[in-house]
This record gives C-alpha cells, structure tokens and sequence, in this order.
C-alpha cells in the first residue's frame, strides 16, 4: 500500500518470506532474517533511523497564508496570531 501512495517503507522480513522485485527495489531500507540468526537488533534501528530520515526529508511542512494589504500592520499581526492560534500551523502574510 505505501508503494502505491509514494510512501516511503522499509521491509524487515521472517526468515523464507519472499516478495516481488519490485517491492524490494521500492524500499527504503531492507534486511530478511534467516533460519540460523534473527534480525540484529541494530539492523531494526537502522530501519527506524533511515524510515525517520526519508519521511522528514519528503514531509511539505502545512501553513496558512493571509493575503492583504500592509496599511494597517496591527491590524494583520492581530489576524496573523488568531490564524495561527486556531489552525495550529504557522501564517506568512503577502
């Protein structure tokens, strides 16, 4: 599902699971248990700490933006605060 919605994903897979090439090449990060040994526990961070790094780095930051005039700047920084409080996300004014 994350493959169809352009998301990034990582794979930790149990020993004999097998899937497609396809999913293997879209993954950002991938290691397969074997019979003899478990996925290593610094193997499961590192899928943590690359799942962390791609999200931020394709995560589009949300904000509101107020188009007016600059005649009255009170007026704006009053609007500016009011827009930010109620949509928790930061407002530019242009």
């Amino acid at each position: 599902m994350a493959q169809e919605l352009g998301l990034p994903y990582v794979m930790l897979l149990e020993p004999k699971v097998t899937v497609s090439a396809e999913l293997i090449e879209g993954a950002s990060f991938m290691v397969q248990a074997s019979d003899i040994a478990p996925i290593a526990e610094d193997m499961i961070n590192h899928a943590v700490e690359t799942m962390i790094d791609v999200w931020q780095k394709m995560h589009k930051r949300h904000y509101t933006f107020f188009a007016t005039n600059f005649q009255n700047p009170e007026r704006n920084t009053s609007i500016r605060r009011v827009l930010e409080r109620v949509t928790a996300v930061q407002c530019f004014v242009g």
